[in-house]
C-alpha cells in the first residue's frame, strides 16, 4: 500500500516542479520582459513604424557644474551634452541620468541609500522644465526615465539639456555627497556635496506682563484744595459759603477811570431848588385861598 503513495507523490511532484520551470521560464518571454528588467534596469522598448527604439548611445559629458547643494533649498542646474559619434544617424536618441549615494550610519553596520523622495529632478525640454520619474537599479543607484525626451540626432551632431536637480528636505543627514553619472556605464561623473542646514531651536515667546500702575501725583490745585477741606469744616455754615457766594457772583471790578463820583453835582442841586420854590409857591396860594373862603 505505500509503494503506490510514495510513487503517486514523486509523479506529483515532478509535474509541480516542470510547471514551475516553465513559468519561471516562458512568463519573461510572453511578456516581454528581461533579467536586466527584473533588477529595475529600464526594458527595451519594443520598435513599431511610429515609435522608434530609443537609444542611449553616443557619448555624453557634463558640463561645468556647481559644487554642491543644499538640502532643502534651491535647485542647482547641470548641462549635458549627448553627441552622436556612431558614425550613422539615430532616430530617437535619449540621454541618460543617474544618481547615486550610500553612506554608512556611524557605529552600525547599516547604509544609508539615496531614496527617490529624497531628490526631485527636471529637465529643460523644448523651453519648459519637465520633471523626470526615478526609479532603483539592482544597487542603490537611481536612474531618471528620459525616455520621453528622445528624439532623432543626426551623425557627428548633439543635442544639449539642462537638468535641474533639487535635494528635498528630510534626506537623511548621512548623505553627504552625490554622485551624478551621464550614462550607464559611463566614467564620466561629477560629486556635488549635499549641505544640510543646521537645525533651528526655537525661542522661546516672552510673556507680556502687566505694567505696575502707580497713582498720579496730585496736582497743586488738588492738594490746595485738600489741605485747605480741614479748616473749611470747621468754620460755620454762613462763613464757609458766603465767601464762595461772593466769589462767584461779584463781578470783576472797573478800572479806575470809570468809578463813581463822590461829591453833588449842579443839575442835583437845581432841581432841589426848583422843589422848593414850587412847594413856597403852592403854600402860599393855599393860604391865600383859605383866608377868601373865610370872608
Amino acid at each position: 500500500m505505500r509503494t503506490p503513495v510514495i510513487s503517486r507523490f514523486v509523479r506529483n511532484a515532478a509535474v509541480i516542479t516542470a510547471a514551475a520551470v516553465a513559468v519561471g521560464v516562458g512568463l519573461p518571454v510572453l511578456t516581454g520582459g528581461t533579467a536586466a528588467w527584473a533588477c529595475g534596469d529600464e526594458p527595451a522598448p519594443s520598435a513599431t513604424a511610429t515609435a522608434p527604439q530609443v537609444s542611449h548611445g553616443g557619448s555624453s559629458a557634463f558640463l561645468p557644474a556647481p559644487a554642491g547643494v543644499t538640502a532643502g533649498g534651491a535647485p542647482v542646474e547641470i548641462g549635458m551634452e549627448q553627441y552622436n559619434d556612431t558614425g550613422a544617424a539615430i532616430p530617437a536618441l535619449a540621454p541618460s541620468f543617474a544618481l547615486f549615494a550610500s553612506e554608512p550610519v556611524p557605529g552600525t553596520d547599516r547604509l544609508v541609500n539615496l531614496q527617490p523622495e529624497n531628490v526631485k529632478v527636471e529637465v529643460k525640454f523644448h523651453g519648459r522644465w519637465k520633471r523626470l520619474s526615478l526609479r532603483h537599479s539592482c544597487d542603490p543607484t537611481l536612474v531618471a526615465n528620459t525616455a520621453s525626451l528622445a528624439e532623432p540626432v543626426a551623425a557627428g551632431r548633439a543635442h544639449r539639456y539642462t537638468f535641474r536637480l533639487t535635494v528635498l528636505a528630510g534626506t537623511p543627514a548621512q548623505i553627504r555627497t552625490l554622485d551624478l553619472f551621464s550614462g550607464q556605464g559611463s566614467n564620466d561623473r561629477i560629486t556635488l556635496a549635499v549641505k544640510h542646514p543646521a537645525p533651528t531651536t526655537p525661542t522661546a515667546t516672552p510673556t507680556r506682563t502687566k505694567p505696575a500702575t502707580t497713582a498720579p501725583a496730585p496736582t497743586r490745585a488738588a492738594s490746595a484744595t485738600t489741605a485747605a477741606a480741614p479748616v473749611r469744616a470747621a468754620l460755620p455754615a454762613a462763613a464757609t459759603t458766603a465767601p464762595t457766594t461772593a466769589r462767584a457772583t461779584t463781578a470783576p471790578a472797573a478800572p479806575a477811570t470809570e468809578l463813581a463820583q463822590t461829591g453833588p453835582s449842579s443839575a442835583t442841586a437845581f432841581l432841589f431848588a426848583s422843589g422848593g420854590v414850587l412847594l413856597a409857591l403852592g403854600g402860599g396860594v393855599l393860604l391865600a385861598v383859605k383866608r377868601l373862603a373865610r370872608r
